[in-house]
């Protein structure tokens, strides 16, 4: 078990899921259907899924023409980095904290969003190897937080979008040579850009009507 690369990082992950999930249910009597509707794992995950090969789509063939392949891909790295901790990590700090915190609490959504985008960048500090990079790691992601955040009440607490997003772009970060961290190189920040600017654009296009400046309560 020891052997198996990731392994710690899955059961921590698993375990904080777990723990949310038992402490709401006993906090606010919730089932577990009722907190999976709340989450936004049920979807409707079609129109997500449409919606993120136009996203991504533009920014996977900018990669293969003028990136190359990283140099320490492997399944295992692809597996938890790439799919399972952006899985994790948009359950946790989107599904569960802003779901809960917006449609349970009653809370605003610039407060609901802004608190778990913070956690979620200053989870990402040890990336950083000196106080700069730390930082600029830890503002780069909580500014990820931000957006999947608003992405998630913005598609009516549709969980879809958000995760598919972050799974896409964790993928490409894996698959492709674009630097040692979060900050990245000049080509990851550019294709950083473009996809942000293409997700907010198709978002405000397709996404439902909804004004997320009020809980749902």
């Amino acid at each position: 078990m020891k052997n198996i690369p990731y392994l710690r990082s899955a059961l921590a992950s698993l375990s904080d899921i777990a723990v949310m999930l038992l402490l709401i249910s006993l906090v606010q009597r919730q089932s577990l259907s009722e907190l999976l509707a709340i989450t936004g794992l049920r979807g409707p995950w079609s129109p997500a899924f449409i919606w993120i090969v136009l996203v991504i789509a533009p920014a996977g063939l900018v990669c293969l023409l003028a990136a190359k392949f990283s140099p320490d891909l492997s399944v295992p790295a692809l597996a938890w980095l790439g799919i399972g901790g952006p899985i994790a990590e948009e359950i946790v700090y989107r599904g569960l904290a802003i779901g809960v915190l917006m449609q349970l609490c009653g809370w605003k959504f610039l407060p609901a969003c802004l608190l778990p985008a913070l956690f979620f960048g200053f989870a990402h500090f040890s990336q950083g190897s000196d106080l700069e990079s730390t930082l600029g790691i830890v503002a780069i992601t909580g500014a990820g937080g931000l957006l999947f955040g608003w992405l998630f009440v913005r598609w009516g607490y549709n969980l879809a979008p958000p995760l598919l997003l972050h799974v896409a772009m964790n993928s490409l970060f894996v698959l492709f040579d674009l630097g040692d961290n979060a900050i990245g190189s000049w080509l990851l920040n550019g294709l950083r850009i473009a996809i942000v600017a293409i997700a907010i654009g198709a978002t405000l296009k397709f996404a439902p009507t909804r004004n997320i400046g009020a809980s749902s309560s």
